[in-house]
């Protein structure tokens, strides 16, 4: 694997959530930034292996506490995901709700509803039931 290898950055992302759920974000944080550095120049900005590191970044930033800092992340993956797989994918579910809940803590409660009605939608479509 060279420094530009789609499987680098695979391992990086990987490693990175290992440190997250070990309570070491300060060390999975640089990793999900090269992973993410790594996919776009090799596969592109949009390409749904970004928006996968950017939700994987977000949600340490999500967990840390540093909402600002986890609002743009999602904000760009869920655009990613929108982009690659359409407004009403399966896809998007978790991301629409892991952003309305960065949007909740930022005071932006109209906008996290907005998010949350959609993730519902979604799931009722699915399931005809609209329970997870």
């Amino acid at each position: 694997m060279g420094p530009d290898s789609t499987k680098l950055a695979g391992a990086l992302n990987a490693l990175a959530l290992v440190y997250g759920h070990l309570g070491r974000p300060e060390d999975a944080r640089p990793l999900y930034r090269c992973a993410i550095s790594i996919y776009e120049a090799a596969l592109g900005a949009e390409h749904p292996h970004v928006a996968l590191v950017l939700e994987n970044l977000g949600g340490l930033a999500l967990m840390a506490g540093l909402y600002e800092d986890a609002e743009p992340l999602f904000a760009r993956a869920l655009a990613i995901k929108e982009r690659r797989s359409g407004r009403e994918s399966p896809d998007l579910i978790d991301t629409l709700q892991n952003y309305a809940l960065v949007l909740t803590y930022l005071g932006r409660e109209k906008d996290a509803e907005l998010l949350d009605a959609r993730a519902a939608a979604i799931r009722e479509r699915l399931n005809g039931s609209g329970t997870p």
